[in-house]
């Protein structure tokens, strides 16, 4: 269930499609922890003005990550008292500045009678108005509103109905707080006092409204809650990386744990070069660095609408808490390419940047997508650079494709064809198995041969073949197993059981180069079922396909991680 969007569109979709949900995933909690190592610091600067953002930024998400590689997780307790003293330093600072506007109207009122700023349009400098300020206005806002997209990505580790109220809670709190802050910013400092301290608005107002001991609190404050943002990060980050790379999305070495803590070290080590690459890219700009966050935000909040959609047309049978209105899926998709286009109007600059990392992101991800095409591209470039070298007996090239793993359940006579196609086929001299390149076709072997499983319920040949066209499509493998779970061992299961036997042999029949199993288990279709054939067949659940569940039983087992694959 962990994944947020990458997870609701590949229950809809395709996994291409999912994976980019997933390079935008990745940048959202890479933009994450930079912003907020950099914010952190840049508050703490209010009061060690010497203070280098820069490498301090850099030495602060290199702390999180050796934590994290130590093993130290986000604690719901700390948590909840960062969020008592959070809530209580934004009160205070609201309570302030409302006094404060209270007995000084004249900034508020000499605020409103500024006329509207000029804007940077794509470039170029307009004249500001009200439709600008509104728009623009609009676009900038975004920043203010994340982390609705965090709560998504370690749903499995919530009980029932909390991510409802999770959501509930971020709403309410976001439109109190943002809301009269923003105001009351306007009654305490100047345009230009705020427009020249972007980055510590807040830190501005507890000085103008309380004093420095308020601006102190604020700024110790602040550098709490965004370090934990930076925790955030990595934890999320590790928790998607470690799905992607069951998956196959990711390079599996990424999740290996180390023996000393059992932590997955790779990945907090690449994290911590990736996100200290964009802070000297950026060079610790606040504002550059809030966009670049930005786009990935509303990037990964237009998936999360997207997919709710198409959950709708795609997945409309499966049994759900709540409905959606249509009407607030595609309002919500609106608005935030409305904000999009803001961002992107505002400063085109930051986009560059923003695709720089997300097409190095999505070329690590569609490399292993397409992991056969690279690798019997390197086999290619190896022998045309090498030349010509008398290949071994068996072919494993050919071996792949035509061999089989030993059977579950016997239920086709052609093996032996298959085995002598692997030997009687000739192939062009760069398509050989050589010494040079026998390390890649074991590869090539070694990725093929992992079964994927689908559960079949009845004898319904469109709905056997939409599995196997999706399997050839989405997965890389040469075998796999249809489950068939029974509860009642009567004269019509026996025959049922028959037919779809038939039914599986006729088509590894008609798929050649995918080799068809079929199972039958005698029990009830239900978790505990699934985790016994997961660890009986040592099958991951995650390569285990169903079909649309329509009732809530069905349903808890697609919640172990079972992919919906079709309708």
């Amino acid at each position: 269930m962990n994944g947020g969007s990458y997870n609701c569109l590949l229950n809809a979709t395709s996994k291409r499609v999912a994976a980019v949900a997933a390079c935008l995933s990745i940048l959202a909690y890479l933009a994450t922890a930079v912003v907020s190592a950099t914010s952190a610091c840049y508050y703490l600067q209010t009061q060690v003005p010497g203070l280098p953002v820069l490498g301090t930024s850099i030495a602060l998400l290199g702390v999180f990550g050796l934590l994290n590689i130590i093993g130290i997780s986000e604690s719901s307790i700390v948590a909840l008292v960062i969020f008592g003293l959070h809530a209580l330093t934004l009160t205070v600072v609201a309570v302030a500045s409302l006094i404060f506007m209270i007995h000084h109207p004249d900034v508020i009122q000499a605020n409103y009678k500024r006329p509207f700023p000029d804007v940077d349009f794509v470039g170029s400098i307009v004249s500001g108005n009200f439709m600008t300020a509104l728009f623009f206005g609009f676009s900038a806002s975004m920043l203010g509103v994340t982390g609705f997209e965090t709560s998504a990505n370690f749903v499995e580790e919530q009980k029932p109905g909390v991510f409802r109220k999770t959501m509930r809670n971020m709403w309410m709190l976001a439109s109190v707080y943002n809301i009269s802050l923003a105001i009351l910013s306007l009654g305490v400092l100047p345009i230009d006092v705020m427009m020249a301290n972007p980055s510590v608005v807040l830190a501005q107002m507890g000085l103008a409204a309380g004093g420095h001991w308020l601006q102190l609190w604020v700024a110790i404050d602040a550098f709490i809650v965004l370090s934990a943002g930076v925790l955030t990060g990595y934890v999320g980050i590790t928790g998607l990386i470690r799905r992607l790379s069951n998956d196959r999305v990711m390079p599996e070495f990424l999740s290996y744990e180390n023996p000393w803590r059992h932590t997955p070290h790779n990945i907090s080590i690449s994290f911590f070069v990736i996100g200290s690459s964009l802070i000297l890219a950026l060079d610790a700009d606040a504002t550059m660095l809030g966009n670049v966050f930005t786009f990935a935000f509303l990037s990964m909040m237009f998936l999360f609408g997207f997919g709710c959609i198409m959950l709708k047309l795609k997945r409309q049978d499966i049994p759900r808490a709540v409905h959606a209105p249509w009407w607030t899926c595609i309002l919500g998709c609106t608005l935030v390419v409305l904000g999009y286009f803001g961002s992107l109007l505002g400063d085109p600059k930051v986009l560059l940047v923003f695709f720089l990392y997300f097409m190095v992101i999505a070329a690590i991800v569609f490399s292993m997508i397409e992991r056969m095409m690279v690798l019997r591209c390197l086999i290619f470039l190896v022998h045309m650079v090498c030349g010509k070298e008398a290949p071994v007996e068996t072919d494993p090239i050919a071996d792949v494709e035509a061999n089989v793993l030993p059977r579950v359940q016997q239920h086709t006579d052609d093996d032996n064809d298959r085995s002598s196609l692997a030997t009687t086929t000739k192939h062009k001299f760069y398509e050989h198995d050589t010494h040079r390149v026998a390390m890649l076709t074991r590869t090539i072997k070694r990725i093929n041969s992992r079964p994927m499983v689908f559960f079949v319920k009845d004898n319904n040949l469109v709905l056997i073949n939409k599995a196997i066209l999706y399997v050839r499509s989405n997965e890389i493998t040469h075998y796999m197993r249809f489950f068939h779970v029974y509860a009642d061992d009567d004269a019509a299961t026996r025959a049922r059981l028959a037919e779809l036997r038939d039914i599986i042999t006729m088509f590894d029949g008609v798929y050649p180069k995918l080799h068809l199993d079929f199972v039958s288990v005698h029990g009830q279709f239900d978790p505990a079922t699934i985790l016994w054939i997961a660890d009986e067949y040592k099958i991951p659940t995650n390569f285990m396909f169903i079909k649309q569940p329509s009732n809530i039983a069905v349903h808890k087992v697609s919640s172990l991680g079972v992919r919906v694959i079709t309708g």
